[in-house]
């Protein structure tokens, strides 16, 4: 991913993700529902909400973490990645990187995703400005 959409899709997850997983957890949700929900194929017109589920997944792995939400508190500009990173680290095991063709597959549908919600978008605004009532 470039740096910005990195940067976006992290944001989206901290903030939207955490929300939705303490509100998950608040009410006993099951783990296996968000892993559902992830492992759905979606329509390009819903895939651009996937960061609620996908934060929610990053906080579920790092629940357990005690020291978490110390972090958290302490540190405003952390990233559930930056902890998730650290996490990994600790385990001494080697990432694997996505296929050329994997993340080929991956940009398309990242790139049709938001070709699909900007003309969702661009609809919306002309279906608003074509009702009838006073002209603005």
């Amino acid at each position: 991913m470039e740096p910005e959409v990195l940067a976006y899709e992290t944001a989206l997850e901290m903030m939207e993700g955490t929300a939705n997983f303490a509100a998950r957890f608040a009410v006993g949700e099951k783990v296996d529902k968000t892993v559902a929900r992830l492992r759905e194929r979606r329509p390009r017109k819903r895939s651009a909400g996937v960061f609620y589920d996908t934060g929610a997944a990053l906080c579920m792995l790092l629940n357990g973490s005690s020291r978490l939400k110390v972090r958290l508190d302490t540190d405003p500009d952390l990233t559930i990645l930056a902890l998730l990173d650290a996490a990994v680290s600790r385990l001494e095991i080697e990432p694997v990187e996505f296929s050329a063709a994997e993340a080929a597959e991956l940009r398309a549908r990242a790139e049709g995703a938001a070709t699909a919600l900007a003309e969702r978008r661009r609809q919306l605004r002309k279906e608003v400005l074509e009702r009838p009532g006073p002209g603005w």
